[in-house]
């Protein structure tokens, strides 16, 4: 919590300045990944992927993990995933995306680094 002080009604007489005392949450900042400590990923899977609940099955683990993001079907039979969080947390999704749901056949999982982007929920496009 950020604490800020405004020195208000100057009380000439009595020669000081009374404070007033404002507290500020942290999510009224602006959120650049660094301050709070959240990185983003995408992932990018291949194999028996879609048609078996696979970006239901991310949906669940994400909220679960109290990520935020995105999963959507790509025209090549791969499944995209982005997501925000804490590091570990996000550690924790990419285990998840090697196995996937028990109808999916899992063959690859491409991870990169991505700029943290001001989402909220987990959808599925």
């Amino acid at each position: 919590m950020i604490l800020l002080e405004a020195r208000t009604r100057p009380q000439a007489s009595l020669g000081h300045h009374p404070t007033d005392r404002v507290h500020l949450a942290p999510n009224i900042l602006p959120d650049n990944g660094e301050m709070s400590g959240k990185a983003a990923k995408r992932w990018l899977i291949s194999g028996i992927v879609q048609g078996v609940g696979f970006r239901y099955f991310v949906q669940d683990k994400a909220a679960s993990l109290d990520l935020v993001g995105w999963t959507r079907n790509l025209s090549d039979g791969r499944v995209e995933v982005y997501a925000v969080g804490p590091a570990s947390r996000l550690s924790d999704l990419a285990a998840a995306l090697h196995i996937g749901p028990r109808a999916a056949h899992v063959r690859t999982v491409e991870e990169r680094d991505e700029n943290v982007q001001n989402l909220s929920g987990f959808s599925i496009r």
